[in-house]
């Protein structure tokens, strides 16, 4: 029998928001309830159906009879249970919603996360709500609840496709992990926990943290550190460019540009390609033109140029490849030629896109510095639409 705060939550999570009528909050979070009382907010629906409140129950859900204005009787139909008839008023089959922003902002409060001020729900990941922020890595901290795999896993690819970033979902318990759902964490860097196992109520029915989730996020901090992201590729570039650099040329424009591209989330992208797309892609660059690149994947020259075609129908991160590849046509440039030659011979298996990036500006070097800013924002220009 389901009894509790957090198995509650996921038992009554049919919808985006766990609800159901008062008696049924009440009889599942049994001694937790007061933990559940001031998030509970009514709706304007009534029940289609009422649980069975018996002990121990028939595990159905009973059947409603409107009897008269006033009154209604909710009968098991099921026959294994001897379930007696009960008899209702309009509010006993008002449904009340958890309030799961607020509730989830309490939670994140007690765990010692960040406030956040923006608690809207995320249209591409219905079921989620900002709730928190890990100030050690600066990244978001969200509250959702879902009743299937399938939900949890919908949510998680939505919120990582509108808001690509390491991110810590909390989540009532662990019951709906699998292999699955933690390769879609783990590919996006992100963390998980299980309230269950670290937040109960105390004697006034209020949150309390039972134990201390720091070795979880220690774990989440080490992989956003190790995890080779856009960031430490622009503190090579930057490095490299220094080392590079004489008294005629002036950077400093390019690299604020740079590092406002970066700030904008524009090389994001890379995270969500595939390696197939990835080689490609650098077959194209390498060769000029896919014929060329057909011949160095050995396929057709058709089958190629149908795979490139698909690219924007695929999502932002595979139409900025498209960008990029036109983009360097248009500077009339070689950018990224000589990474695109490893990779395209086989020297470069790693896949290290972020470092086509750092090609795309060392080459870039030979314009002069004037054209720096013209070229920088017309990359800027063309990744901002394909990715916004």
């Amino acid at each position: 029998m389901i009894r509790g705060l957090w198995q509650t939550l996921e038992a009554v999570a049919t919808g985006h928001r766990p609800a159901a009528v008062l008696a049924e909050w009440r009889h599942l979070a049994d001694g937790d309830m007061p933990m559940l009382g001031g998030f509970l907010r009514p709706t304007q629906r009534l029940a289609g159906d009422y649980p069975c409140l018996s002990a121990p129950d028939c595990g159905c859900r009973h059947e409603l009879e409107q009897v008269d204005e006033v009154r209604w009787i909710a009968r098991c139909q099921c026959g294994i249970g001897d379930c007696p008839a009960t008899w209702l008023t309009p509010g006993d089959l008002i449904i009340h919603e958890l309030d799961a922003a607020a509730f989830g902002c309490e939670v994140a409060r007690t765990l010692g996360f960040g406030v956040v001020e923006n608690t809207a729900v995320i249209h591409a990941a219905p079921g989620i709500w900002p709730v928190g922020t890990y100030a050690v890595t600066r990244s978001p901290v969200y509250f959702g609840v879902f009743p299937r795999e399938a939900e949890l896993l919908a949510n998680i690819e939505g919120l990582v496709s509108a808001r690509p970033e390491p991110f810590i979902l909390l989540s009532p318990t662990a019951g709906l992990r699998s292999a699955t759902v933690d390769s879609v964490l783990a590919r996006n860097h992100c963390g998980f926990v299980p309230l269950s196992t670290c937040i109960a109520g105390d004697e006034r029915g209020k949150l309390r943290a039972t134990i201390s989730i720091e070795p979880v996020l220690k774990r989440f901090a080490s992989v956003l550190s190790g995890a080779r992201g856009i960031a430490p590729v622009l503190e090579r570039i930057h490095r490299e460019i220094a080392a590079v650099r004489d008294d005629r040329r002036n950077l400093s424009a390019a690299k604020l540009r740079l590092e406002q591209m970066h700030g904008e989330g524009l090389f994001a992208f890379a995270r969500h390609i595939d390696q197939e797309a990835r080689e490609q892609f650098m077959a194209v660059m390498a060769g000029g033109d896919v014929a060329k690149a057909a011949r160095e994947l050995g396929i057709k020259d058709s089958t190629l140029r149908s795979k490139l075609g698909k690219w924007s129908q695929r999502g932002k991160a595979y139409a900025a490849l498209a960008e990029i590849i036109r983009w360097r046509k248009s500077i009339k440039g070689q950018a990224g030629m000589e990474f695109a030659k490893r990779v395209a011979s086989g020297g470069e298996r790693d896949m290290d896109f972020p470092a086509l990036i750092r090609d795309v500006i060392e080459e870039l070097e030979t314009l002069a510095p004037e054209d720096w800013e013209e070229r920088c924002g017309s990359l800027a220009n063309v990744l901002r639409k394909a990715v916004s």
